[in-house]
């Protein structure tokens, strides 16, 4: 989006790394500003990557074609294209759940594990994402909180664009990567144990952690962050008091550390 200021904060809080199967150097120094910089580096190299290539899946004429006619078989052709196309993206770029949905809130197509998904969803209009997803510019792109999937039961963020014909928001196209995903990534970038990364979202809860790992097992039902994610705390202290720790040049604990903040997110970067 030339986003509005909720969906630009969400826009730009992607947490931590290659999910879709972009590699994040293993940083070697001590150094927690080190640590942190090269962890936001690659914070932003995904997050275009990711961005790039959910707009050119949505520029395929497919998209616009179904909404421009009105032969039942046409479209129907073209809604298999647009599941071969979202398969494509699904397989290559590690995503666990595709879907278009128009503006009524009723999946025309999804994609899950790899497979065409034919129980589609007549009421998508309650999803986390749906209103700011249509609240979106064309040619933009917004990053959804943190949510249980309800298609995959696992805890995800969301990417999501609109899909504009004549002026028109027709539909939003989304794709959810598991938490889970990035995490693993973290843990295996970082090398030095004793380092510790954290990443803290605008609610105060920690969703990512290099050195205890979060447990993103499967859930049932409908969960909220607040009641899964633990409120952060490091010796004893919130984030607003690391932060301000940090800014003194002044130790937390046994720690010394650095942080970077994109959007209402931040990357905590600590060394013994």
């Amino acid at each position: 989006m030339s986003l509005n200021p909720v969906a630009r904060s969400i826009a730009l809080s992607f947490v931590l790394v290659a999910a879709c199967g972009y590699s994040v150097n293993t940083v070697a120094s001590g150094d927690p500003k080190i640590l942190a910089k090269k962890t936001t580096r690659a914070l932003f190299q995904f997050h275009r990557k990711a961005k790039s290539a959910l707009l050119r899946t949505s520029k395929k004429p497919e998209f616009k074609n179904y909404f421009l006619t009105s032969d039942p078989i046409e479209r129907e052709a073209l809604r298999t294209k647009i599941e071969t196309a979202t398969l494509k993206v699904q397989k290559h770029f590690d995503v666990s759940e595709m879907c278009l949905i128009n503006a009524n809130g009723k999946e025309i197509t999804r994609v899950v594990a790899g497979k065409i998904a034919k129980d589609l969803s007549e009421d998508e209009a309650s999803s986390p994402f749906f209103r700011d997803g249509f609240a979106t510019l064309e040619g933009d792109v917004m990053l959804s909180p943190i949510y249980l999937s309800a298609d995959t039961s696992e805890w995800v963020i969301a990417y999501i664009t609109p899909i504009e014909v004549n002026g028109q928001k027709r539909a939003i196209l989304h794709y959810e990567h598991k938490m889970k995903s990035l995490q693993d990534r973290v843990l295996k970038a970082v090398k030095n144990k004793s380092h510790k990364i954290m990443a803290i979202n605008r609610a105060g809860l920690t969703i990512i952690n290099s050195v205890d790992p979060i447990d993103y097992s499967k859930q049932t039902g409908m969960v909220k962050a607040s009641a899964y994610f633990d409120t952060f705390l490091l010796e004893g202290k919130s984030l607003d008091e690391v932060v301000a720790m940090i800014d003194a040049g002044e130790p937390i604990g046994d720690w010394r550390g650095s942080y970077k903040k994109i959007g209402h997110w931040t990357i905590l970067a600590l060394h013994p």
